[in-house]
């Protein structure tokens, strides 16, 4: 449903108060005026500026305000004047303008528009002077023009830059004004040359973005000035050679750079605000040819002060502002230097937090943190974060930089250090994914950039239990809890001023970087996305294992699960997976029953609701016992039920969880003798390097499945679904700083896993604002073919229209819509195996004049010859039927050629048709349309008789289809 020209209720953080705590609101968000533009932001960052003008010191107190002002976001619709921007295009809102129109704007030396110069006292719109946010009709007040703590804000056009579609909004934000800012100060204004010297007044983000510009202008010396001795080893990885922490000395700063310099700086750059760092970053450059640059925002009381003399000995003193850039010429050409790989983003994106912890981001920024591990000092004490040393990998070991990790209960038993023994202080996490970054000796299958899960367990490839095909119980890299450092040395690569930190399970993924032996480390597809692979690392793979691969339940059978966490809804995800008749779930939790039917289970048995042994309960209720059960709980009392539970004769129980060390498995020997088993398992039997490479790919595959969907009666849909699904096992998602909650929900029993993004890492989704949006249709199906789409919450679309519109089915949950490609079969279709007397006769005029084939033909997919589909792409055969005003071309194709098919379409002059994403068309009406749709390894495309040479041409070049 378009929301053009309506009011638009949105979530944003308004501050009530100076000081205060942002809360959380329903706002109305007005139509975009004249010259005036509405975006839907999909990330905003926090900025120094922000917590400034919050905490109202030596600023104009202006409240209710919505804060915020870099961010990245999506044109949702245009006011009267505006041609330059239209709604679908990727924009970042800029704090400053360019009218392009005023004397400064048409200077090349001037970004300080005379229309849109910054004005923090302005609360409404140029326009007419008022708010475009309101709550209950009172209004709240701008800033900046941006607002972007807003789902939805209003910004002039002066202040929108239009940006390359494809740079990922969650990195090229923070060039709305820090990094760009930082940056061009050095690079546009200081212009250092290669080999002299800058001094940089602060180390956040802005001042880390202009030593960045130091260090790509060659700068050989750059000296950074912090009060925060821990943001100096961080201010290395930006080109940062010296440190100096004024509180260190008892002269004035700029005295000490000017005596280890011999004479002083040749450029400095100030990015603090402080008055005392400003005048000490202009005394500190060289007489002369000294340049200093001040950048951070000041008191409003303040004054600069220096003896005349320091400008008289020719130092130059400047001032920036956003890095002398403008707005809508410039920063696109900064995104583009990001593409180009001339300037990096990431580095500069330390935390992300949701949207409704908005506030803990102000307390990250007004504490100064930056980059961290978790460490365990003690057992059952919350984990401290803390800055630790790594040290390099040494032989047949992997240093990984750690982009998501999640919480296993595994993590939690050691902690708590109950019947275990205990080993602190230690870094705890074995669940996670990353990217290797160096290597050490000996290792020769893996090399940086490769994308990889750390594994608890490993595989040398070399011992008896490697080389069999029965076992994963490697005798090199055996889960050894005990063991506190690396096995090549026995020594920790983890310490904290020199004192050692004991690694956990050879992992350690609770630190953004960890070394881990080589055997334990398996290298993935680079396009499955980590935030939900990370969980195959144990829990998913273990749990799914057990069922697949050892109790191996046939179709039909029955099964009971013990312990409905995120373990056990893997083994019975794996019971489903292999068609299990009945999945009994038992659980001391009934919350869980609920979320439990996901995963295919069917009934549910709460202990606690019986007088007698819950094995006794099962046997009665099944008539015997279950055919095969799983514990997945660690209580030696669950592991007995389940042995206990299984059917006499063929019955076989597998053993998950880990027990205490001082737990003994009691039964009686005539159960085993009546021909029950009982096996143990570890991590589901897969060996980490061999196996796990396919389970990831068992989550990137698609499987074809029957589903209607409120489809029309005579219509039937076959939606592409996962082999395995992984994210409905990611319950929670918190910032790595606040991993004692992730252990707080598990103690809880809440939720099943929790996730901690050390940063964002690219999604592997399309982000499309609205369905019925009008962005690029054409770049929303090429870069959505074979992935999902996430659609936003607020995008009020019944599924049939949707499915109609797009060809696409929507799966949602409680926060947003999941979509994924679909194709639509004729009703004739019972199976997704054709045979030759289901083909849709449309070789006359007259066949297509009936209504009833005609609209078949459309969404009818039929190969020419054989049952089976080809597998390879010269066996493809077409089959051209001759009707007067529309030709019919069916081309089998390999889902793999369905992006490079739509591509060339586009390429070759088509568009896709507003009302289908899967229609091409050059022209209007019916007899101009080309049709190109997924319906699992097939391509249909339908050209208008005028473009069949064409396409013919194109399938028999790019694809060597023959028969045309």
């Amino acid at each position: 449903m378009s929301t053009a020209g309506q009011v638009i209720r949105c979530k944003a953080a308004v501050a009530w108060e100076s000081g205060k705590p942002l809360s959380i609101e329903e706002v109305e968000v007005a139509p975009p005026q004249k010259n005036e533009v509405r975006i839907k932001i999909l990330f905003t960052s926090l900025c120094h500026t922000d917590v400034y003008f919050w905490d109202a010191k030596g600023q104009n107190p202006m409240f209710p305000r919505i804060l915020g002002h870099e961010a990245g976001g999506i044109v949702e619709s245009v006011g009267e004047g505006v041609t330059d921007l239209e709604p679908g295009d990727h924009v970042l809102p800029i704090f400053t303008g360019e009218c392009k129109e005023c004397a400064h704007c048409l200077s090349e030396e001037s970004n300080m528009c005379d229309l849109l110069r910054i004005n923090t006292d302005r609360g409404g719109m140029i326009h007419d002077g008022k708010s475009r946010f309101s709550i209950n009709g009172k209004p709240i007040y701008h800033f900046l023009g941006t607002s972007t703590f807003s789902e939805y804000t209003v910004v002039h056009v002066g202040q929108v830059a239009k940006i390359n579609p494809e740079a990922p909004l969650d990195k090229v934000c923070v060039l709305s004004c820090g990094m760009s800012t930082g940056f061009g100060a050095t690079v546009n204004v200081a212009k250092p040359k290669k080999g002299q010297s800058v001094a940089i007044f602060g180390l956040g983000a802005v001042g880390l973005a202009a030593a960045e510009g130091a260090r790509v202008s060659g700068a050989s010396r750059i000296i950074g000035v912090d009060l925060n001795p821990s943001r100096f080893e961080q201010a290395k990885k930006f080109g940062v050679t010296e440190f100096v922490n004024p509180k260190d000395h008892d002269k004035p700063v700029q005295e000490v750079i000017v005596e280890m310099t011999g004479g002083g700086v040749d450029r400095s750059v100030e990015c603090t605000g402080s008055i005392q760092a400003m005048i000490s970053a202009f005394e500190c450059v060289h007489d002369g040819w000294g340049v200093a640059v001040l950048v951070g925002v000041p008191n409003k009381d303040d004054a600069f002060k220096t003896h005349p003399v320091n400008l008289l000995n020719e130092r130059t003193l400047k001032g920036t502002f956003f890095g002398n850039y403008k707005p809508r010429t410039d920063i696109p050409a900064v995104v583009e230097k990001y593409m180009n790989k001339e300037l990096e983003l990431d580095k500069f994106i330390t935390h992300s937090v949701p949207f409704s912890e908005i506030n803990k981001a102000f307390e990250l920024m007004l504490a100064g943190e930056g980059l961290r591990s978790a460490v365990a000092w003690e057992s059952g004490k919350p984990l401290s974060i803390e800055e630790v040393e790594v040290a390099p990998p040494q032989k047949n070991e992997v240093r990984i930089k750690i982009l998501f990790t999640s919480l296993c209960h595994t993590d939690v038993y050691f902690w708590e250090a109950k019947g275990q023994n205990p080993l602190f202080p230690r870094i705890l996490g074995h669940e996670a994914g990353g990217i290797v970054e160096s290597v050490g000796e000996g290792v020769t299958d893996l090399e940086p950039g490769d994308h990889v899960l750390p594994i608890f367990t490993g595989e040398c490839k070399e011992c008896a239990h490697c080389l069999s095909e029965e076992s994963n119980m490697c005798d090199l890299l055996r889960i050894n809890t005990d063991r506190g450092g690396m096995i090549h040395d026995g020594k920790s690569r983890f310490s904290i001023n020199g004192k050692p930190i004991y690694h956990f399970l050879g992992t350690s993924t609770f630190s953004e970087y960890t070394v881990v032996h080589v055997g334990q480390v398996a290298k993935i597809n680079p396009e499955a996305p980590l935030d939900k692979v990370c969980v195959l690392s144990c829990g998913m793979s273990t749990g799914f294992g057990a069922t697949v691969n050892v109790a191996k339940p046939k179709k039909g059978q029955s099964i009971a699960i013990f312990g409905l966490g995120a373990v056990g809804l893997a083994a019975a995800e794996g019971a489903r997976v292999s068609g299990a008749s009945r999945i009994i779930g038992v659980d001391l939790n009934p919350n869980r029953f609920e979320q439990a039917k996901k995963f295919g289970v069917t009934e549910f048995v709460n202990p606690k609701d019986h007088d007698k042994p819950v094995q006794e309960v099962i046997v009665e209720m099944t008539g015997g016992g279950v055919d095969r059960s799983v514990e997945c709980t660690g209580s030696i009392q669950a592991m007995i039920s389940a042995f206990e539970c299984v059917h006499d004769g063929w019955g076989v129980a597998v053993l998950v969880g880990v027990p205490n060390k001082d737990d003994a498995f009691k039964t009686h020997p005539v159960n085993l003798l009546n021909e029950r088993t009982l096996k143990g398992t570890f991590f589901g039997n897969y060996k980490p390097r061999t196996d796990i490479p396919s389970v990831v790919e068992k989550y990137m595959n698609k499987v074809r499945l029957s589903s209607c969907l409120g489809m029309e009666s005579n219509k039937e849909m076959w939606v592409m679904m996962q082999e395995l699904e992984l994210d409905k096992f990611i319950t929670h998602s918190v910032p790595f700083s606040e991993i004692n909650k992730a252990f707080e929900l598990m103690l809880a029993g809440e939720g099943l896993r929790c996730t901690f993004p050390f940063q964002k890492d690219d999604a592997d989704c399309v982000v499309l604002p609205a369905c019925e949006s009008q962005c690029s249709l054409e770049d929303f199906l090429v870069k959505s073919v074979n992935k999902d789409v996430l659609l936003p919450k607020e995008t009020e679309v019944s599924v049939e229209q949707h499915i109609n519109n797009n060809g696409l089915s929507v799966q949602c949950n409680s926060s947003e819509h999941i979509v994924t490609h679909i194709a639509v079969e004729d009703s004739t279709s019972a199976t997704p195996d054709f045979t030759d007397s289901e083909h849709v006769d449309i070789s006359s005029c007259d066949t297509l004049n009936d209504p009833a084939i005609r609209n078949s033909v459309t969404t009818s997919v039929r190969p020419a010859r054989s049952r089976k589909l080809p597998q390879h792409l010269s066996d493809y055969q077409v089959d051209i039927p001759k009707v007067r005003k529309s030709s019919h071309i069916v081309a089998q194709a390999s889902r793999q050629w369905n992006e490079r098919l739509t591509t060339a379409l586009i390429q070759q002059g088509f568009r896709q048709a507003k009302s289908d994403a899967s229609l091409f068309t050059k022209g209007e009406g019916p007899d101009f349309i080309a049709l190109l749709i997924y319906v699992d390894d097939v391509v249909v495309a339908s050209p208008n008789s005028t473009e069949i040479s064409l396409i013919k041409q194109f399938l028999h070049d790019s694809f060597k289809i023959k028969g045309l």
